[in-house]
């Protein structure tokens, strides 16, 4: 009898040990997810962003930016990609819109692994601009066409953002250079050009979806 009660108690406790020890096992599990669950894994990321621009150096004029960037996220930190969009700004004396397709480098540095995350971003690549021409004058003594070209081939963005699950919100600026051309065929059958350049900038505000 005695020896029947032993081998019940060792039994027992031997499934109260492996329960407590699956528990336990299952526990840690838990507390691992719950702790990294918000924190950038290494993989595949990609965005869409769309953003608003405004011109602080010449009457505050609009423009808008839509872009996708595609990479990978080397750690909770760091991401890196690539990235392609399509813009077009309002430009001065004319108020007719110009456009250009960037095409970039996109870098990303995250701080925390919360829901909430903030991050900076620096962009850098080339500017393909589709260059506007203004308009065709004929004259006695010359013939003119102006040509406003946006995007001054560089293309550069620096901004701060923040990212909730699958959204993110941004605020850069992107500097870019204005070049407005006068082309003059004279009645002697000389050309002569006039070139102004002007290094001006936008404001973006963005709204963008991770996936």
């Amino acid at each position: 009898m005695k020896r029947f009660a032993i081998i019940v108690a060792a039994t027992l406790f031997a499934q109260t040990l492996s329960a407590q020890i699956i528990t336990s096992r299952s526990h840690s599990i838990i507390r691992e997810s719950t702790t990294g669950k918000f924190a950038l894994q290494k993989g595949y990321r990609g965005f869409a962003e769309g953003a608003l621009m405004i011109n602080p150096h010449i009457d505050r004029r609009l423009g808008f930016n839509v872009s996708t960037i595609h990479g990978y996220q080397f750690n909770r930190w760091f991401y890196m990609g690539v990235g392609a969009g399509f813009e077009g700004a309002d430009m001065p004396h004319n108020g007719k819109m110009a456009t250009a397709v960037p095409v970039f480098a996109d870098f990303r540095c995250y701080f925390t692994r919360t829901r909430l995350k903030p991050f900076v971003e620096v962009q850098l690549g080339y500017k393909i601009s589709c260059g506007l021409v203004e308009g065709h004058d004929w004259g006695w003594y010359s013939d003119r066409i102006t040509v406003y070209d946006y995007g001054g081939k560089f293309h550069s963005s620096v901004g701060v953002g923040v990212e909730y699950k699958w959204f993110s919100l941004k605020l850069s600026y992107n500097p870019w250079l204005y070049v407005h051309t006068d082309y003059y065929r004279l009645a002697t059958g000389e050309q002569q050009i006039d070139e102004d350049r002007w290094l001006i900038g936008s404001v973006n505000i963005g709204l963008g979806f991770n996936f």
